[in-house]
């Protein structure tokens, strides 16, 4: 058997309807490559990333609060930042002498959170 007969060739009668699909998928990705280049390539990020909570659920005690003693390493707060809660820990063993950012409330890289004295 010669391996020429094995394969099938597209029929000359069909070919007027590949070649209207192919036109159409060529307009098609025409469009979309017009479309695409209108849109903003990036978006700003906004200056507040994340939130800041005090308590692992809202009928939950804080963590930490004014006043109390520390030991490094321990969790003082959760932060939220594109749906993932990482705790924040203690980087040093104190007192929790302030806390700098509402529960709840946007913060932004960088933003001092506690002071520990």
């Amino acid at each position: 058997m010669n391996s020429m007969t094995q394969y099938e060739t597209l029929d000359p009668d069909d070919w007027g309807e590949m070649r209207v699909l192919a036109h159409r998928m060529v307009d098609d990705a025409i469009t979309y490559l017009e479309t695409v280049r209108e849109r903003p390539v990036w978006q700003p990020v906004p200056d507040a990333v994340a939130a800041r909570f005090d308590a692992p659920a809202p009928d939950k005690p804080a963590f930490v609060s004014v006043g109390q003693a520390v030991k490094a390493g321990e969790t003082l707060a959760i932060i939220e930042a594109m749906k993932m809660f990482n705790p924040i820990e203690a980087d040093v063993s104190g007192t929790v002498l302030s806390v700098l950012a509402e529960s709840g409330q946007p913060i932004e890289f960088d933003q001092p959170l506690f002071v520990i004295g």
